[in-house]
């Protein structure tokens, strides 16, 4: 087992020994060196953002402190590695310390005895505790050994003073468990938590008191409240059970202790005392052996007879009035197995608690151990977070690394685009993009996978996907939303709409006549609280132990003014109170004159007030944040503010304790507005420069650090700057945020980022600056099928005088793509020869790219094969280190006719072992293939098969497709059957994968070749047919395009068919030309032999000529495969002639035909 080395020094502090020890860190004795002086020091043993940032709250809130019952610290060292801080060392021991003396030693402190230490010890710690509140701080952490126990004279039950350690004000999560030896249990920080703090939701001061409650329970009876096997079975008992009354265990308990420690114990904090000084004075009345009570009535009352607790602030307001809606969700947790998955809608005007009541219900639903995905919709312009990717990230963040990485195993690829943090557990940089795909087909893409991982998920639990404030969620969120309901088949998922029923958001009211049109939709309504609700509601929020009343006059002020909702009604009443409008007249709460009352008419007039009622450092902090918006994190703040530290976490949290702003949960440092009115409020406030300087220095403290391939960190920096009218930085963070998304290859982003630099140039007169941008947009947009929007970004930027080489070199290139992409063949072979002659003049890696450039395009628009031989050749020879040239050259040597040459030049590159052998096998089955030689053929396409899935990708798609497309043709002619034919439907999947649609023409003439030279006319008829009804458009490739003519007229003419009238013109005013492939000049001679046999026709003469010419060519390639079908078309040719002098030479021609199919190319 391994043991950890203490430090023996921290700075200038000696450590003399360990105090304790914790998940958090460790808490030393030591001594300060400078002045000899004993203190106790703190550090933080796992640092992070967060967890820092919390331990500075901690000592900040304690340095601010002065009370002897806190205890005190002196220095903090935050930098220093652990962070750490110093504060004062207290003899003594922990009351955990204590309750052990008491356990091992029942006869010495009798049930009487710890009743009354446990009551001193509660009367000091209300005093501390009421300090504490008047801070408006809550500790969140009282425990046993968070309390230390000082003896003055050695009476440890009556002679002793408190002192509060550990201030968890926003405490670590992770917890330190001991272990009870007497009774079992695992005892620790969750065994003192609140209901409220178990569930989650909202705390003040009564939660602290509840914690109180536990330990007196603890000391009098030396058990607890509840008793269960584990954690877990102890915080759901926290939450829905009553505790066990302490008379069960100690039948000597007080019966004023009894009633007092039922209060403390209640789930409901509004039935608690309602403060430390509240349950002081009760606790007082236990130290008086007599005690007298006198009866009175609450009408003797009045306002100069004072009540304790009157006047100090008002506690946080209660959930009332809601219980339906919470139960209506609850129920739909629990119908989560049915046959579909459940939608709901919780609607309810602003103010109407709709936020309180899906908390609630949250920390309701939370043993039934749910998945929760949501995101939370601001009004508001400051870039965010792909909503889908918001959604994925709220769950990531609540997963252990294992978990990540199992349940995203699949998706990763295709969900990492729009997720921020998928990248920190997979290499997201090396997946396929998707660039090829339309922006539709991306979205179903991405919701096809999203629903995927839901049903990952579901294996689990139940899966909640809620959308807050939905009605302000973007219009393209909404067509990903549709497309993944209509899909998703989840039974155990839940999708929750938190909405106001005031938009006027088309999408969202789509959407949401969509759900209400199908049988598993629920709408909850929140509607105005009745008059009795709203008493209730604010009468729990008076600090005063006795329940008074609301006078007729303030309940009608109340309701008219309110309206029944519950947020305004808060609001007016705790201006009413804090301004002192409202008294205690003879035993009711009344309200002075209503006709002179300066209060609020609106929710957004009470929100106006309460941010013009802040100190003037407070404004200026809001008015930083309203900058940034939701999401906003303390570092930003601070370098926006050029204030220290501790004034911005001081700031923040007394706006955080008003309910002005609220943290994050998702476990960063960001804080958000409570309510989205009072961004908008705070916004609407400033003047524009005051805006303008804000945004400026909102960009200058992202800039500071800013990730350098953070998209949305770019956008965010853009976005301010732009609004600070400093344009120049904006457009350089628009084009950087630009190339980020291009290198993610988020091809929409990017054009959007290039866009906003172009709409701030306009502002600019740099022209070549704009050219720059002009020329990424066209490369975005080529890059994302979208040529035509390219062709206007290149032609603008061909249009700019006193080009640059490079500049029109990138200009006259993209073009060409672009006219190739839209079948403009003869545009892009102009490009292509402009490229040509302007790359004569560059270096040589552009002077042999320009070549293959043109060569590529001579071949396509001219069909001349010889010329792309010719550039590709001499282009490798000047720049050796042309990309692929190995692959191309045979290629293109095969379309020069050169076939022979070409397969010797394919066996010397397979025996220097070049690392990708795929696309070179495939190039050799096919010349086989062309030769007649089947099988050694198929052993080369074999040989293709057995390499690498890496080799076969880097071949190419094109290469996969001519795999399969062989194949086919192979299966067909060695062993045919039905299973041959789904070779060809690879090849179609691998056209719509890769986005090669432009390739069916190729599929098509490949099917009609085999049927025809395998002598299937009627099939090969019945396609044309097909073709010509569905009125496709021929190839437009010089070669495809008169194959596929001469392959048609072919089949029309063999079934004495006529063929479409349109093609027919078109073939007959082609002729081949000698550099046209041997394929295209055989398809053409048999075409014309066809017609030739035709009865009538008198070309039969003439098509012998040609036969012979062609057949000269297949000899000398050794194209036996073609020379067949010629000497087969001469022989019927020659028999319908009735030539019977020539029958000898027919029979020869017969014999030709066999002999040379045995012939084969020389071996490896």
């Amino acid at each position: 087992m391994s043991t950890v080395t203490e430090p023996e020094k921290l700075l200038h502090y000696d450590i003399l020994e360990v105090l304790g020890s914790g998940g958090n860190g460790t808490v030393y004795r030591a001594v300060d060196t400078r002045n000899e002086k004993v203190v106790a020091l703190k550090t933080l043993k796992t640092v992070t953002e967060v967890t820092l940032n919390r331990f500075k709250r901690e000592y900040l809130a304690l340095k601010k402190m002065d009370n002897d019952g806190i205890v005190k610290v002196f220095e903090g060292f935050f930098e220093h590695a652990p962070p750490f801080f110093s504060m004062e060392w207290v003899r003594g021991k922990t009351l955990s310390n204590v309750i052990e003396d008491m356990e091992h030693n029942p006869l010495i402190f009798s049930v009487a005895d710890r009743e009354n230490f446990a009551v001193r010890l509660a009367i000091q710690a209300c005093d501390i505790l009421s300090y504490i509140h008047d801070f408006q701080e809550v500790h969140r952490d009282l425990k046993p050994d968070n309390l230390f126990i000082t003896m003055d004279k050695g009476n440890i039950l009556s002679e002793f003073h408190v002192k509060m350690l550990d201030f968890g004000l926003l405490k670590q999560l992770s917890t330190q468990e001991d272990e009870d030896t007497q009774s079992g249990m695992i005892v620790g920080t969750v065994h003192y938590l609140s209901p409220e703090q178990a569930r989650g939701t909202s705390l003040d001061p009564r939660s602290d008191l509840y914690s109180l409650g536990v330990i007196m329970y603890r000391i009098i009876s030396l058990k607890l409240p509840y008793e269960a096997k584990d954690v877990v079975g102890y915080i759901f008992k926290t939450v829905f059970e009553d505790p066990i009354p302490i008379d069960q265990h100690t039948q000597e308990c007080s019966k004023q202790m009894q009633s007092i420690l039922h209060d403390l114990l209640a789930k409901e904090p509004g039935k608690r005392p309602p403060t430390a000084n509240a349950l002081k004075s009760r606790l007082k009345g236990l130290l008086q052996k007599e005690v007298k009570t006198v009866d009175f009535d609450a009408s003797d009352l009045d306002f100069t007879s004072g009540i304790e607790g009157w006047g100090t602030p008002l506690l946080p307001p209660p959930l009332i009035g809601r219980d339906e809606a919470i139960a209506k969700l609850e129920r739909l947790i629990q119908t989560l197995d049915s046959t579909h998955p459940q939608a709901a809608l919780v609607i309810g005007e602003p103010g109407m608690g709709r936020t309180s009541v899906l908390k609630e219900w949250r920390s309701r639903v939370q043993f039934k151990e749910p998945i929760f995905m949501q995101v939370h919709f601001a009004e508001e312009a400051v870039p965010a977070q792909d909503p889908v990717g918001t959604l994925m990230d709220s769950l990531i963040r609540n997963m252990k690394p294992e978990e990540v990485k199992t349940v995203f195993r699949d998706v990763y690829p295709f969900l990492s685009s729009v997720s921020r943090y998928l990248g920190r557990y997979f290499d997201t940089k090396s997946v396929s993009k998707f660039d090829h795909l339309s922006p539709g087909r991306k979205l179903q893409v991405l919701a096809i996978n999203f629903i995927k991982l839901i049903q990952t998920l579901t294996v689990r639990g139940p899966i909640v996907i809620l959308l807050d404030n939905a009605q302000n969620a973007p219009e393209r969120f909404y067509g990903w939303l549709t497309l993944f309901w209509e899909q998703v088949g989840s039974k155990k998922l839940l999708l929750l709409l938190s909405a106001s029923p005031d938009h006027s958001k088309k999408a969202y009211n789509q959407f949401v006549a969509r759900l209400k049109s199908g049988p598993d939709m629920t709408e909850i309504p929140l509607n105005p609280l009745e008059e009795k609700q709203i008493c209730d509601l604010l009468q729990d929020m008076l600090p005063i132990a006795t329940r008074l009343p609301f006078s007729e006059k303030l309940r009608k002020f109340l309701m008219e003014r309110g309206s029944g909702n519950p947020f305004y009604s808060i609001e007016l009443f705790s201006r009413l109170y804090e301004d002192d409008h409202v008294f205690i007249n003879k035993g009711t709460i009344d309200v002075r004159s209503v006709d002179d009352l300066d209060v609020p008419v609106s929710i957004h007039q009470a929100l106006m007030k309460k941010v013009s009622r802040q100190p003037e450092d407070a404004i200026t902090l809001l008015r930083a944040a309203s900058i940034v918006g939701n999401g906003v994190d303390y570092a930003t703040l601070q370098n926006m503010l050029g204030w220290q530290e501790e004034k911005v976490i001081e700031e923040v949290m007394s706006l955080l304790k008003q309910g002005i702003l609220s943290e994050s949960e998702e476990g960063t440092n960001k804080l958000n507005f409570n309510a989205p009115a009072l961004l908008k409020i705070v916004t609407e406030q400033m003047s524009e420069e005051d805006k303008r300087f804000w945004h400026h220095a909102a960009a200058r403290a992202i800039e500071k650090g800013l990730p350098t391939n953070d998209i949305l960190t770019l956008e965010k920096v853009a976005y301010h700057y732009a609004n600070s009218a400093n344009h120049v930085r904006a457009v350089k963070y628009a084009y950087l945020a630009g190339n980020s998304s291009l290198e993610a290859k988020d091809m929409d982003k990017a054009v959007y980022f290039y866009e906003l630099s172009l709409e701030m140039m306009d502002r600019m007169e740099n022209k070549q600056a704009r050219n720059l941008v002009n020329l990424k947009l066209a490369e975005v947009h080529l890059s994302g099928n979208q040529p035509r929007e390219a062709i206007s970004y290149y032609n603008e930027s061909l249009k700019i005088p006193n080009l640059s080489k490079m500049e029109e070199l990138r200009s006259l290139r993209g073009r060409m793509l672009c006219f190739q992409k839209l079948d403009q063949l003869e545009d892009a072979f102009g490009d292509a020869r402009a490229l040509f002659k302007l790359g004569e003049t560059c270096s040589a890696r552009i002077r042999s790219e320009t070549k293959r450039a043109f060569g590529r395009l001579s071949w396509q628009f001219k069909g001349e094969g010889n010329v792309y031989f010719k550039e590709l050749d001499e282009g490798r020879k000047i720049y050796p280190k042309l990309k692929h040239w190995q692959l191309e050259l045979p290629l293109s040597q095969m379309l020069a006719n050169e076939v022979i040459a070409a397969g010797k030049r394919l066996l010397a590159q397979l025996k220097s072992n070049p690392p990708n052998t795929f696309p070179l096998y495939c190039q050799l089955a096919f010349i086989r293939y062309f030769m007649g030689d089947f099988n050694k053929a198929r052993e080369y396409l074999n040989a293709a098969q057995n390499a690498t899935s890496t080799q076969q990708h880097q071949g190419g798609p094109h290469f996969l497709v001519l795999q399969a497309l062989l194949t086919y043709k192979i299966k067909n002619t060695l062993a045919p059957d039905h299973t041959s034919d789904e070779y060809l439907v690879i090849a179609e999947r691998y056209l719509e994968r890769f986005g090669l649609e432009k390739l069916h023409p190729v599929i098509a003439i490949v099917r009609l070749e085999h049927l025809l030279m395998n002598g299937r006319y009627e099939e090969a008829w019945e396609l044309i047919r097909t073709r010509a009804k569905d009125s496709m458009d021929l190839p437009v490739n010089y070669h495809d395009r008169y194959l596929f003519l001469s392959l048609a007229m072919r089949a029309a003419w063999e079934m004495k068919e006529r063929p479409p009238r349109g093609w027919l013109i078109q073939f007959q005013k082609f002729n081949p030309a000698p550099h046209d492939s041997f394929i295209l000049q055989t398809h053409w001679v048999l075409a014309r032999a066809t017609e030739a046999s035709l009865p009538l026709s008198m070309g039969a003469p003439k098509a012998l000529k040609s036969l012979k010419e062609v057949e000269a060519l297949l000899v000398q390639a050794k194209l036996k495969y073609y020379y067949r079908a010629v000497l087969t078309k001469q022989i019927i040719l020659l028999e319908n002639l009735d030539q019977q002098e020539t029958l000898a030479q027919l029979i020869t021609l017969r014999n030709q035909i066999d002999d040379l199919l045995k012939v084969a190319l020389p071996e490896r």
